[in-house]
């Protein structure tokens, strides 16, 4: 109670993330370990996931609390992206170029990334984020932002640090 509800996707791009047999999400992940290449693949796909998850937590909220939607239900309105950097706010749209790869993880030797050369899989994310913004949901960074300014307020969530000063 008092955390925000907000969106990360429906399985943080795990429907993605596949082996050679064409198996895909978490155990598979986790046993290749290839969570952020080519994590983005069709932008109305994983676009829809994140819709998709906003409906199926809010009808579990809804079951837990006997119809009351609670005010820090952000689900439509504030959302974070998987494996990458990426702002959409009235005031800042950023994104993050070499966060999510195409073929190998960035940390391998080979992988080749700019910004004047971002992956195929970034620019796909980027392109998923425009999709969420232009729905009405407002995109934030990594994890470090989503803190409140005083987690001993009676609602937490309403302390949260403005778009503006994160920006």
């Amino acid at each position: 109670e008092g955390h925000v509800v907000a969106n990360h996707s429906w399985n943080h791009m795990l429907h993605n993330c596949c082996n050679d047999e064409g198996e895909c999400g978490a155990v598979v992940c986790n046993q290749i370990g290839m969570w952020n290449v080519r994590a983005y693949q069709n932008v109305d796909k994983d676009t829809e996931l994140f819709h998709f998850n906003s409906k199926a937590l809010r009808q579990l909220i809804k079951t837990q609390t006997h119809g009351t939607i609670a005010p820090n239900d952000k689900l439509h309105a504030m959302g974070r992206m998987p494996y990458t950097n990426t702002y959409r706010l009235d005031s800042q749209n950023s994104d993050c170029a070499c966060c999510t790869t195409d073929d190998v993880p960035p940390w391998d030797p080979s992988f080749d990334c700019s910004l004047e050369k971002p992956t195929f899989s970034a620019i796909l994310s980027a392109l998923v984020a425009d999709e969420l913004k232009s729905s009405g949901m407002d995109l934030y960074g990594w994890d470090l932002e989503w803190g409140p300014e005083n987690w001993g307020d009676d609602c937490p969530s309403c302390t949260l640090t403005t778009a503006e000063n994160l920006a």
